[in-house]
């Protein structure tokens, strides 16, 4: 994994909730759309004719279960029982810088530099695994 897929996997970690805030917009956009009658376009479309046949085929080309909000969530799953679960939330929701959670009073585990940076290697490969089966990368 080369240091701009990293940058860019982490960058979701990050911004998890705004990833699945922009999905729910996209999804609402869609739906909402074309709720009023425009009789100034009958007849000269090429378009499919049923309004909520076509709505169900945009739909389709965002699928919940195939975007980066689903990569975060099935890689926060992988390792939900591991110890490097409470080091990815506190990293990536609570927001700490990794010198934090190395020095802090909670480090239960024994954490040191290489320990941590070995974990972090281990959960963006299993994202970038996620990220390659649905196709993001």
């Amino acid at each position: 994994m080369n240091r701009n897929i990293r940058r860019q996997i982490e960058w979701h970690f990050y911004n998890y909730t705004a990833d699945e805030k922009l999905y729910q917009e996209k999804v609402k956009d869609i739906v909402e759309t074309g709720l009023t009658a425009n009789y100034n376009k009958v007849g000269h479309s090429t378009k499919i004719g049923d309004p909520t046949q076509n709505k169900a085929i945009q739909l389709s080309k965002f699928s919940p279960d195939r975007n980066w909000a689903a990569v975060v969530r099935n890689t926060f799953n992988t390792y939900r029982f591991e110890a490097e679960y409470d080091v990815m939330v506190e990293l990536y929701i609570d927001k700490k810088r990794f010198n934090e959670i190395i020095k802090s009073e909670r480090n239960k585990y024994g954490l040191n530099r290489s320990t941590f940076f070995f974990w972090r290697e281990r959960w963006l490969n299993t994202a970038l695994m996620w990220a390659k089966e649905f196709e993001l990368l």
